[in-house]
């Protein structure tokens, strides 16, 4: 197991690869935030301290919406550590637990799809939030020499609940977002700029139009992105470009479904300027 409890708190273990536990009733064992898991965590009912119940982050993430529900006060979970303790990942798991059970899908499996389809507004609201995690890593995280998806962030993240009894969340919103800026501009030797950068010049690499639009260079061209002219090694600054023409993709639709369809164009603007401002070089006249 990877989580062990020291009092109220949950330590977690990064075990840097995915893992499986054992489940009643289950013939093989299951992805450790998978549906099933999730299924067995809240059909507990907040007993989880009970004799053979593993400790896990859907613990955590049970017991403050269930204290919310019973005891009607404000309940914050604060998930801190080093750089590639898996931060990122535990926010991901509590914030989709707690959005799933508050749908109305406390079994958080299947039935949480039919539940979420007969509340439209339900619906709109679990996509709306779930969704922002793609465009927060997106523009957010970079690849470190610890980590590769390192937040580069840190944020306060509300979720606002229905108080008329049923408990389902009726909004969200960052309060504080503090982002490390100095990574546009330099950074350690081997380490990267934000994701967004690379899925951007990756995932528009056969729309010619496009990048004649954004007037794109090659990734190697850019001294932000240690291009050859820039203050970083190109090799190890942008080699691991798998899977980032995938990942634009996913960052549009999540853009999309934000409401932003229409802002699309001017933040690829925004972007590419980003980028042509680390190309410009200053010489001294006299």
């Amino acid at each position: 197991t990877i989580y062990s409890y020291i009092g109220n708190m949950l330590i977690a273990v990064n075990p840097y690869k995915p893992l499986t536990m054992p489940l009643a009733g289950n013939a093989h064992p299951c992805f450790i935030y998978g549906r099933e898991v999730r299924a067995y965590y809240a059909s507990l009912r907040g007993d989880t301290r009970q004799p053979g119940v593993r400790a896990h982050v859907f613990v955590v993430a049970d017991n403050a919406f269930r204290n919310l529900a019973a005891e009607r006060k404000p309940q914050a979970v604060v998930i801190s550590g080093e750089s590639g303790a898996g931060k990122t990942k535990s926010a991901r798991e509590v914030l989709r637990y707690i959005v799933q059970v508050s749908a109305g899908a406390l079994d958080g499996g299947e039935a949480a799809d039919a539940a979420l389809k007969t509340n439209g507004f339900a619906e709109q609201m679990v996509k709306k939030i779930t969704q922002n995690n793609p465009i927060l890593e997106a523009f957010g995280n970079a690849k470190t020499l610890r980590n590769d998806n390192s937040s580069r962030f840190g944020k306060y993240l509300e979720l606002w609940f229905d108080s008329g009894g049923g408990n389902a969340v009726a909004g969200a919103q960052i309060r504080t977002y503090l982002l490390e800026k100095s990574r546009i501009t330099a950074r350690n030797k081997g380490e990267r700029s934000f994701h967004v950068f690379y899925m951007l010049l990756r995932g528009l690499e056969k729309d010619g139009s496009m990048r004649e639009l954004l007037r794109l260079k090659p990734l190697k061209d850019y001294a932000y992105l240690g291009g050859a002219e820039g203050t970083f090694e190109a090799e190890s600054a942008y080699e691991d470009g798998k899977g980032e023409a995938e990942q634009w993709g996913t960052l549009k639709a999540a853009l999309e479904e934000m409401g932003m369809g229409e802002d699309i164009l001017s933040i690829l603007r925004v972007l590419s300027l980003v980028l042509l401002l680390g190309n410009i070089q200053f010489e001294e006249t006299e």
